[in-house]
C-alpha cells in the first residue's frame, strides 16, 4: 500500500507539472501573440502618421510654389515706355521736398523710362523753347549706355545692373566724347555735371529702390542707404500709339544731338 501511495504521488506531482508547463507556455504564445499584435499596431500607426506628415509637406509645398509663382507674376512691370508724371524729391538742405517735375525755365520735361524683358533704363527728354523756335534735347548720357536696373518681381525693387565704378567709367568717356569747354559752358560747369551723375548713381545703388506696379501706372520711391525716402517718381505707361509716337521723337532727336556735335 505504501508503494501504491508513492508511486500515486509521484503521478500526481508529474501531472501538476505538466499542467503547469502546458499553462506556461500557453501565456508565452498569447504574450507573444499580443506582443506581435503591438507591433503590428505601432508600425501602421508610424506609416499612417508618415504619410500624414508627408502629405502636409506636399500640401505646403504646393502652396508655397502657387504663392511664389503670384508673387512673382503679379511684382512683374508690363514692358513699354512709361511717362513721367510727377518727381519729388528731398532737400536736404532745406529739410523740405521740392518739385522735380517743371524742369529749368523754359523747359518742358518729358522723361520716360523704358521697360524690356523686365530690365529698365531711364531717359533725360524735354522740349526746349525759345525765341529761336523750340526743340527737342536729349542726353548721351542715357543713348550711350545700356539698361540701369533690373527688376527683381519677388521683392518689387529695381536692382543696378552696373557697378558704380563701372558706370563712372562709362560716364566719365561719353563726357570726353560730347563735352567741350566754350563761352557758354565752362570746363568746370561739365565735370560739376559728371560728378552729380556719378553720385546720383552711387546713391541709388547704395539705398534701395522700390516700385509698385498697378495697371498702367508704376510709382518708383528711392531710398538712401539708411533708409530714408529721397525720391519720388509716377509713371504711367502709354498706350502703342503714344508710345510709338514718344520713341520715334525721341530718336530723331537723338540724331539731331549727334549731328550737332560731331
Amino acid at each position: 500500500h505504501r508503494n501504491i501511495s508513492i508511486i500515486f504521488a509521484t503521478i500526481k506531482d508529474s501531472c501538476f507539472q505538466l499542467i503547469i508547463k502546458q499553462w506556461t507556455m500557453k501565456r508565452k504564445k498569447k504574450n507573444m501573440y499580443k506582443k506581435s499584435v503591438n507591433a503590428g499596431s505601432k508600425f501602421r500607426w508610424h506609416r499612417f502618421l508618415v504619410k500624414g506628415i508627408a502629405g502636409i509637406l506636399i500640401i505646403l509645398g504646393l502652396m508655397g510654389g502657387g504663392y511664389v509663382f503670384w508673387r512673382n507674376h503679379t511684382g512683374k512691370i508690363a514692358d513699354g515706355l512709361y511717362q513721367l508724371q510727377t518727381a519729388k524729391y528731398y532737400n536736404s538742405t532745406t529739410k523740405t521736398w521740392m518739385d522735380g517735375k517743371p524742369g529749368y525755365e523754359g523747359t518742358k520735361l518729358k522723361d520716360f523710362m523704358r521697360v524690356e524683358d523686365q530690365e529698365a533704363k531711364e531717359y533725360t527728354y524735354y522740349t526746349f523753347e525759345s525765341s529761336y523756335g523750340s526743340f527737342d534735347n536729349v542726353s548721351p548720357i542715357d543713348f550711350e549706355t545700356g539698361k540701369n536696373y533690373k527688376v527683381s518681381a519677388w521683392s518689387r525693387t529695381f536692382k543696378p545692373l552696373v557697378t558704380p565704378k563701372d558706370y563712372q567709367k562709362e560716364v566719365h568717356s561719353i563726357v570726353q566724347k560730347y563735352y567741350k569747354a566754350s563761352a557758354l559752358v565752362s570746363q568746370k560747369d561739365i565735370d560739376q555735371m559728371e560728378k552729380k551723375l556719378i553720385d546720383l548713381y552711387k546713391r541709388r545703388s547704395e539705398g534701395k529702390i522700390s516700385y509698385e506696379a498697378k495697371g498702367n501706372q508704376l510709382t518708383v520711391i528711392i531710398f538712401d542707404k539708411k533708409g530714408k525716402v529721397i525720391e519720388k517718381r509716377s509713371y504711367k505707361r502709354l498706350s502703342g500709339k503714344d508710345a510709338k509716337q514718344l520713341d520715334a521723337n525721341y530718336q530723331k532727336a537723338v540724331k539731331r544731338y549727334k549731328r550737332g556735335n560731331k
